[in-house]
């Protein structure tokens, strides 16, 4: 006699509970686990455009990759006849060192694609892909060595409000930013020593973008869109790679190996998100000329010892 019977619907009802009681519990951490190998792969992605820039560095008498030393202002050839534009020679022009031009310019150069710029962690709507660069810009011949430097200056066009919408090339759409990574401003002795292949540990040089001004208290730190980049969306946490390629997940804007020396100043920790000693070299740019830790997006026309931050909108304005 077969006494076999099927699930009761009762029975049924509560396999499909705990089905439904397990998925529950599974799908948190299978969110936290996609979450921690996204954030992974941004470390690993900021890490090799360092890679890069110290692979450009063995190309250029140790230095990473600048702007201003590929496209230079015009050479003095001979007393009564103007300035020319030619490569390798004249001064610096050290309007070109903005962020935009920095990873253009490594794009012209083969270092990576511009898929690379961009954080699979990335918090903030306006920041994308650059999908149309058009290599043949790179024209040496004609003064233009990547898309967007328009030989001898066209304008660079970032967004009138000043924040981190500053446009990677001339041609796109206004409002937009084709790179998440924050790097070592180049402007003062940050830009001539700190921006080499020496392998200096202490020194960040590439990571995740920071608040406004480098701020951990108030509303710039709290609706900044960086706190919700990894981890919470209460607390910044970030990549930051140093100058010996080694990268650390960072908590705090003043990492423990991270000081600065200037004039009185005995060695004190460094905010890296902002320049903050003011030293007698300074040339009055407000601690912008020293060689302190900075790292940000720069924007607009720098010099050689000043230069504007790129922030991004606050989460409320």
């Amino acid at each position: 006699m077969n006494n076999k019977r099927g699930f009761t619907l009762v029975e049924l009802l509560v396999v499909i509970a705990i089905i439904a009681l397990l998925i529950g519990l599974l799908l948190p951490a299978l969110a936290k686990a996609q979450k921690n190998a996204k954030s992974i792969k941004d470390g690993a992605q900021i890490t090799q455009v360092h890679k890069a820039a110290l692979i450009f560095a063995n190309e250029d008498k140790g230095k990473l990759p600048k702007p201003s030393r590929k496209n230079r202002l015009g050479a003095f050839i001979s007393a009564g006849q103007p300035n020319v534009q030619m490569p390798g020679q004249g001064n610096e022009d050290y309007s070109r060192n903005n962020s935009r031009n920095v990873f253009s310019m490594m794009v012209a150069g083969g270092y990576f694609n511009t898929d690379i710029l961009i954080s699979p962690v990335e918090p903030n709507p306006v920041v994308e892909e650059y999908r149309s660069y058009d290599y043949t810009q790179v024209n040496p011949a004609a003064d233009s060595y990547w898309d967007g430097d328009g030989g001898t200056g066209s304008a660079i066009g970032y967004a009138e409000d000043g924040y981190m919408m500053g446009k990677m090339l001339n041609n796109d759409t206004p409002g937009e930013c084709h790179f998440s990574i924050a790097h070592l401003f180049l402007c003062g002795e940050r830009g001539k020593i700190t921006w080499t292949n020496n392998q200096d540990s202490t020194k960040p040089v590439f990571g995740n973008r920071g608040t406004r001004n480098g701020e951990y208290t108030g509303d710039n730190y709290r609706l900044s869109p960086m706190l919700r980049a990894h981890n919470n969306d209460r607390e910044w946490h970030g990549f930051i790679i140093f100058n010996d390629n080694h990268a650390k997940m960072e908590a705090t804007f003043f990492p423990n190996s991270v000081a600065y020396e200037c004039d009185n100043i005995n060695l004190s920790k460094d905010n890296i998100f902002y320049h903050d000693f003011q030293c007698q070299t300074d040339n009055n740019s407000q601690g912008r000329a020293a060689g302190d830790s900075w790292i940000g997006i720069t924007i607009g026309n720098p010099q050689e010892h000043n230069a504007t931050a790129g922030f991004d909108k606050l989460d409320e304005e």
